[in-house]
């Protein structure tokens, strides 16, 4: 019964998706919505004059809505409006006209189908806003929002379907679930109305979401500088405030969900999040599921958070409280470890975590922290400086510098600079103001206002709620009680530590703590607690600690007077939390302001309260009448901005004393270049409003680019950072293998230690044969440049010819859309294709990188089929990377041609993956579980190597069944999720060489016709895979006879798997009309394994024989490197010729350009060996692709 519910849940999994995947396609395939606005009436209906279009009908979706209008000639606002289904039919923000600009985008939500949508203009004055031409169409991410709509709708009815088919069984850890949901829910109940909650520093937050949005579609990774601020201008708030949190949201804009919708995700998001964080750290602490669960309870509702998150807004410091507890946890680890007992790195990862939250969501919690550790190990001197607790904390400490080195270079080195942030202050008297007096404190009821008046008499009625909250005020109370009457024994130590840090936070919250008395005896401790901004900010540390007196008390009390009545007590405590909790936020939402946001253009990009992170003296505001550059002792002939990048085409008029004013602030990081020469102009801080300046050169004419790049010890810090990732990536998996505490465990003790247990480690010397590899892959790939078909693939698939009017270039979004034009019109291959036009998005430099990357990849993969279960030897790894080097076909155009490489080098590394399971399931049956997940998940990547391409995939079916007949030759279970990997391999065969484009060419002929195709077959065969079948025969017989010699041990039957898969993808080629050497790919793969696979048995032979022979083939890969590298960069010489003339055409504005032809050498490692470049005709469909791929009209070839 049980097995047939599953069946149905399987099936109705895969109608879902298979409806997804058919409603997407039907939405790409959608045309778009298109209008201009040219005729207006003037409405004075009710008493204001407004300027109206006519009313139209609009499908459901969103739109874009851009008003052009004459500059200089008054203020306005434009808003859109429908009245037929009311109002949840249209979102609409009412968005400003500003009369120092000339035009203005927004969005809006078209959410049912209207019939009389119009838009409206009110002028500030009347009659003085003209309006020259209203656009309306289709958003640029209006499709994927349905998409992702419908699959959330579909994702939710399988979580229904889920819950139907699990109902009969118990689920593990269900009530804590529920309970942590509920928790969360409960606080995000003001969430829960068609607006958000105007909060103090909402609109900043908003628009840091926004330019992680705008960063991310710039091309920027993680985001450094956000263009959307200050009209364009730039502002580094990635730099100065941690966001790695906000790409959840920002990820959500890109997907079209609204402002306020994605803001309100993410509430939820982090008040789910604390509850199960706080859950986890007090489950750690008392051992106890129920108060873990009331000590999560207590501090997701604490008032404070709570005002944080609807009162104050302040987004950076209530993701901060998610990571706090985790902090309490790791020097809960360090007290609780016995004098000499090691702490063992499982405990490492919880601290790590908490502290890199810490620093990527609010530096000033960091700072409130650091204050409380320190006054923490002053009190626990003793028990902290004990050795094995200094090398935990150590590294704790170590781990997340590493972690965040990328986050905080940056930081610091800005934080050096002349910012409003970073300018001296002094401590005022008012500083003690802003603290919280004892009223406040120890409210019971709120208003719910947003005032923040501070003066010595201010009405409490006039301040917004910064309570301590009733619970942790029953709780410190109960906790004196239980310590008083010396109930706690094993707890009362832990009570009163709790409790005193706790009435230290209440306290310094206070407008009684003594600041300003402190600032005048200590003015270095003084300036440090004035970077608080605000005393009340210690309520956070009031809410941790109050929290974990919590536990410690209702651990004392189940000690003292049994679980029941500790029971008892969380229930009372537990609903008083809520109370306070429900009652602040129903305070608020009854008497706050609400704020309705769908679309960032309905906000004042100026709105970064005081401009911390600008330069001193710099005004903002001013920045939204000036978006050109303006130049002095220059002439402007040209300039194009697209987000913080600009380039200028000018010519100086001076000798000296010429440049250029950019519409961007100045900052560290920005480099101006000489397109043409690609030399660095000065760029230096204008004293006009601190923005950028560019000095030329005497007698200077060109164009010139200036962007924000990050510099070289930021690059520095950031592989030093993903390094680390790595290492701990690496870690873990090998714990998850049952090793030996992994690699931290390792590097532990003096760095002699360390070093001699690298020197003796595979892991770092694989790593390093990888490391080096990447490095020779790059410098390869930056020897190629785009050419053949990578043209063609920059832009949406729509044809087999040359361009035409409506080739555009291609958009994330219409992958899908593409690749069935492509399925149409060319051939199956979409997988390949697909990716590759996705990977073309990433720009040269990032295709480049991640093409290196997939090679070393493929590298491992071999390695990982040949060796698993076996020795781990990174002679090998090096033998197999010169295998791929010297047997590889056509090397140039499947491993370095954009397009060759994603049919050949990805598709194998995809398919190596899909059966890796497989191998690994020869050898160990437990390393994957026979799982749903898993089983969709084989079906899904089966399916999609199966497509791959002709040869590769039929040869992974194959190889597929045949390890599944080797399972039951050896009479081992069968895993479903086998079958299905298969199973998805078939159909995405079917898919493949059904498509419509296959028949283009046609592959029938005679017998006498497949008797010459095998000739060329065998031809190739012995001029590309002579030598490896040679070395695959001898490698073979060694094998059978050391085996004989020992005893009879059985004969190895896998390496035959893949030699057989191998001639098949070989053999079948005879059905094909074409038999490019490129094709052998898959084949050459699946004899290295095989030959790989056997070399186990050469190092029984002898070791120093193997290490002999992988020192040989390095030699011999350095000696032919070295010859093929001159032929493959004089090719690129010829390349990079006529790519710098493009560009100077480009830069000129001309149309057209004539470059040299390219004559490629005769290396199988150059990537224009074989290749289609430029010809001498401007309508050859090489030059055609490439003139549209750098925006000219004709690029004609000639001999050079």
């Amino acid at each position: 019964m049980c097995k047939k519910k599953f069946q149905w849940y399987f099936i109705f999994s895969i109608a879902e998706l298979i409806f997804l995947l058919f409603f997407s396609i039907n939405i790409l395939l959608k045309g778009a919505f298109e209008y201009d606005f040219y005729d207006y009436m003037t409405d004075r209906s009710d008493g204001m004059v407004k300027i109206c279009t006519e009313r139209i009908a609009v499908p459901k979706g969103i739109y874009q809505v851009t008003v052009h209008y004459e500059k200089e000639k008054g203020n306005g606002q434009c808003y859109a409006q429908a009245s037929e289904k009311g109002v949840h039919s249209l979102y609409s923000d009412h968005v400003k006209l500003s009369y120092l600009q000339s035009e203005k985008s927004f969005d809006i939500y078209v959410n049912d189908e209207v019939d009389d949508l119009r838009l409206v203009v009110e002028p500030e004055e009347n009659g003085s806003l003209v309006i020259r031409r209203i656009h309306m169409e289709t958003a640029a991410n209006a499709k994927v929002y349905q998409i992702f709509c419908m699959a959330l709708k579909l994702l939710l009815a399988n979580v229904i379907a889920a819950v139907f088919y699990y109902r009969d069984k118990k689920v593990k850890r269900f009530t804590e679930v529920f309970c942590l949901f509920a928790i969360g829910m409960t606080a995000s109940v003001g969430l829960m109305e068609e607006y958000i909650l105007f909060g103090h520093d909402l609109m900043f937050h908003l628009l840091r979401i926004e330019g992680l949005k705008d960063g991310l579609l710039a091309g920027g990774f993680p985001v450094k500088m956000q263009p959307g601020w200050f009209n364009g201008w730039g502002y580094p708030v990635s730099i100065m405030y941690g966001d790695q949190m906000l790409y959840f949201p920002a990820l959500l804009r890109l997907l079209g969900v609204s402002v306020q919708n994605a803001y309100k995700c993410y509430i939820a998001a982090i008040n789910l999040g604390t509850a199960a964080v706080a859950y986890y750290a007090f489950l750690k602490i008392s051992g106890d599921k129920k108060t873990a669960l009331f000590g999560s309870c207590l501090y997701t509702l604490a008032p404070y958070r709570l005002s944080c998150i609807y009162v104050r807004a302040a987004l950076g410091e209530y993701s901060a409280m998610l990571f706090l507890p985790l902090i309490i946890l790791s020097f809960w680890y360090a007290l609780k470890a016995k004098e000499d007992e090691a702490i063992t790195t499982d405990k490492l990862a919880a601290p790590v975590i908490g502290f890199t939250g810490l620093i990527q969501t609010h530096v000033l919690t960091c700072f409130l922290t650091a204050f409380m550790i320190l006054i923490f190990c002053i009190i626990y001197r003793k028990r902290i400086f004990r050795k094995n607790v200094l090398f935990y904390l150590s590294r704790i400490v170590l781990l997340t510098l590493l972690l965040n080195l990328w986050f905080i270079i940056p930081f610091l080195q800005y934080m050096g600079e002349d910012f409003v942030v970073t300018a001296k202050a002094e401590m005022t008297p008012a500083f003690q103001r802003w603290g919280a007096n004892f009223a406040e404190l120890f409210a019971v009821y709120w208003n719910g206002t947003l005032n923040s008046a501070w003066g010595e008499l201010a009405s409490i009625s006039q301040k917004f709620p910064k309570p301590v909250g009733s619970a942790y005020l029953l709780v410190m109370a109960g906790a004196v009680c239980l310590y008083a009457r010396g109930r706690a024994e094993k707890q009362g130590k832990r009570i009163f530590l709790c409790s005193g840090f706790f009435l230290l936070s209440v306290f310094m919250a206070s407008t009684v703590f003594p600041y300003y008395a402190i600032n005048k005896i200590l003015p270095a401790l003084g300036s440090l607690f004035l970077h608080i901004q605000f005393p009340y900010r210690f309520l956070t540390m009031a809410a941790l600690f109050g929290s974990v007196l919590a536990v410690f008390f209702i651990m004392g009390v189940s000690e003292a007077y049994g679980r029941k009545a500790a029971a008892v007590v969380m229930a009372l405590f537990g609903l008083v939390a809520v109370w306070q909790g429900t009652q602040l936020i129903y305070s608020t939402l009854y008497r706050g302001d609400y704020f309705v946001i769908y679309d960032i253009a309905g906000l004042d990009n100026n709105a970064v309260s005081t401009g911390e992170y600008l330069y001193e003296n710099t005004w903002g505001p001013a920045t939204e009448g000036q978006q050109v550059p303006v130049a002095n002792g220059a002439v402007i002939e040209g300039f194009h901005k697209q987000y913080c990048e600009v380039t200028v085409t000018c010519r100086s008029e001076k000798q000296q004393d010429a440049y250029v004013c950019m519409p961007l602030f100045y900052y560290i990081g920005y480099e101006a270049r000489d397109l043409a020469t690609n030399e660095v102009l000065e760029l230096v801080r204008s004293e006009d409003n601190n923005r950028i300046r560019v000095n030329l050169p005497a007698g200077y004419e060109g164009t010139f680019t200036v962007r924000f790049r990050e510099l070289l010890t930021w690059k520095a810090a950031k592989l030093i950072s993903i390094l680390t990732i790595l290492l701990l990536l690496f870690n873990r998996i090998k714990k998850k293998k049952g090793g030996d505490g992994g690699l931290i465990q390792k590097i532990k003790g003096s760095f002699k230690k360390a070093i001699e247990r690298f020197g003796n480690s595979t892991l770092f010397w694989s790593g390093g044969v990888a490391f080096i590899v990447f490095g020779i892959l790059l410098v390869l790939n930056f020897h190629a440049d785009y050419t053949s078909d990578d043209f063609k693939y920059h832009f949406f698939f729509d044809t087999m010819g040359t361009p035409h009017e409506g080739t555009h270039r291609m958009r994330v979004w219409e992958v899908f859309s593409s690749m069935m034009n492509h399925w149409k019109l060319c051939n199956g291959r979409i997988v390949a294709h697909g990716a590759l036009q996705l990977a073309l998005m990433l720009g040269k430099t990032g295709f480049k990188i991640l093409n290196a990357f997939m090679f070393v990849l493929l590298g491992g993969l071999i390695y990982l089929h040949a060796a698993y279960g076996k020795k781990k030897s990174p002679v090998l790894l090096v033998s197999i990377y010169a295998g791929l080097w010297f047997f590889l076909p056509q090397f140039g155009m499947t491993v370095i041609w954009a397009s060759g490489a994603a049919n050949y080098l990805w598709n194998t590394v995809l398919i190596l993956v899909v059966l890796l399971p497989y191998r690994v399931y020869l050898m160990n049956q437990k390393r994957m579980e026979n799982s749903l997940r898993n089983l969709i998940l084989m079906g899904v990547l089966g399916a999609l190597a199966g497509c791959s391409n002709e040869n590769s995939g039929g040869a992974m079916v194959l190889l597929g069944i045949m390890y599944i007949g080797m399972y039951y030759y050896y009479k081992m279970p069968i895993p479903k999720w086998a079958f299905s990997g298969m199973a998805g391999g078939i159909l995405g065969i079917i898919l493949l060489i059904s498509a419509p484009g296959n028949y283009r060419i046609s592959s029938r002929t005679d017998l006498a016709g497949l008797v010459e195709r095998g000739k060329h077959i065998a031809a190739v065969t012995k001029k590309e895979l002579g030598i490896v079948i040679v070395l695959l025969l001898i490698a073979l017989l060694v094998s059978y006879v050391l085996r004989k010699s020992m005893g009879g041990m059985p004969f190895r039957k896998l390496p035959f798997l893949y030699v057989l898969a191998g001639a098949a993808s070989i053999g079948v080629l005879v059905f094909s009309a074409m038999q490019p050497e490129r094709t052998w790919f898959i084949g050459t793969v699946f004899f290295l394994i095989a030959a790989a696979y056997l070399y186990e048995d050469l190092i029984w032979l002898s070791g120093t024989v193997s290490a002999v022979l992988a020192v040989v083939m390095v030699l011999a890969f350095a000696y032919s490197f070295q010859m093929e590298y001159p032929k493959i960069d004089a090719t690129y010489a010829q390349v990079r010729e006529g790519v710098d003339r493009i560009e100077q055409a480009v830069e000129r504005g001309e149309e057209s350009v004539t470059i040299p032809m390219v004559v490629p050498s005769d290396s199988k490692y150059d990537a224009y060996n074989g290749t289609s470049y430029v010809k001498e005709p401007a309508d050859d469909w090489m030059n055609a692709w490439m003139a549209r791929y750098y925006g000219l009209k004709a690029i004609y070839g000639t001999e050079k």
